[in-house]
């Protein structure tokens, strides 16, 4: 992989037997580095996490936690 379209362009052609597509582009916005999550600002982000290995892979819950298989009964640590 020599640049970000390459990737972009692996990423786009990525595809399953059961008919999943994938799509990405690239942002290239300038974001500030260092910046502190307060405890409060954390504990305040819905994380869900999936049925499948839970303890690493989370969804960002919006109330469809339960369409997208998700698990709303163990809690985040």
């Amino acid at each position: 992989m020599t640049d970000y379209q390459t990737i972009l362009e692996l990423i786009a052609h990525t595809t399953t037997e059961t008919g999943l597509t994938v799509s990405a582009c690239l942002d290239d916005g300038v974001y500030p580095t260092g910046v502190k999550v307060t405890d409060n600002e954390w504990a305040a982000v819905p994380l869900a996490p999936h049925d499948f290995h839970g303890e690493r892979n989370h969804g960002i819950g919006c109330g469809r936690t339960r369409k997208l298989g998700l698990s709303n009964k163990s809690k985040i640590k």
